[in-house]
């Protein structure tokens, strides 16, 4: 799973790099998944296969699940990837953004509430805590920013030999947060009519606290500055 989040943050700045305004959001698509693919098949000689799978959508195009689409990439809007990376059958669950001009004020507001979120969402994950409660915290905190009711999926959940598998936040005796589990915990924010954010990584959690498994930063500002944008 180390190797997935690595081969998934390599291909993010693969994709940075070549991302331009304009693009259709099936051509970004393309360029990440060709990246894994290529040279996750051999990487590091630990890797015999590797697949990435993804959903791209940009600006108004942002919405809780939807299909990839011919939509153009907008130059001062996020770029939101939903990315599953599989390698040898262990899997990654992320969500990252990119923007290739000066992310505009509605967006930068946005994305400064749903960092502070994410934040206290990732320090709450320690082995014990209880997982209805972060599913409450995320939520609550959530509202107190004018976003009650939202989001509309799970804002955690195990990753492991399936993207997506137990436990789930949300579920009624899903129970405590255990040492060992690999969690992605993915808060998000949608505007009525389209447009809005999700952030997710995932955590792998220790005996003391947890480890981020990807290297790519989750304020997507700070790695469009380190692409020298």
């Amino acid at each position: 799973m180390k190797l997935a989040n690595e081969l998934a943050a390599l291909a993010m700045e693969h994709t940075r790099d070549r991302l331009r305004p304009g693009m259709k959001e099936s051509e970004v698509g393309a360029i990440y998944e060709g990246f894994v693919h290529g040279i996750g098949v051999g990487y590091k000689g630990k890797v015999e296969m590797a697949r990435a799978f993804t959903l791209v959508w940009s600006g108004k195009g942002i919405a809780t699940f939807t299909a990839t689409g011919d939509r153009p990439v907008q130059k001062n809007e996020p770029t939101l990837l939903e990315i599953w990376v599989c390698v040898d059958g262990y899997w990654t669950d992320l969500t990252k953004n990119i923007c290739p001009g000066e992310l505009s004020p509605q967006y930068q507001r946005l994305l400064d509430l749903l960092l502070e979120v994410f934040k206290e969402a990732v320090s709450f994950s320690v082995d014990g805590a209880s997982l209805p409660e972060l599913d409450r915290l995320v939520r609550a905190r959530i509202a107190e920013g004018g976003y009650a009711g939202q989001p509309s999926h799970p804002i955690c959940h195990g990753v492991g030999a399936r993207a997506h598998e137990y436990p789930y936040a949300h579920q009624a005796g899903s129970g405590s947060i255990r040492k060992g589990m690999v969690l992605a915990i993915e808060p998000g924010i949608y505007w009525p009519g389209g447009g809005g954010l999700r952030l997710e990584d995932n955590f792998w959690i220790t005996g003391n606290g947890n480890e981020k498994l990807c290297s790519d930063p989750d304020d997507f500002r700070l790695a469009r500055a380190r692409a020298g944008a």
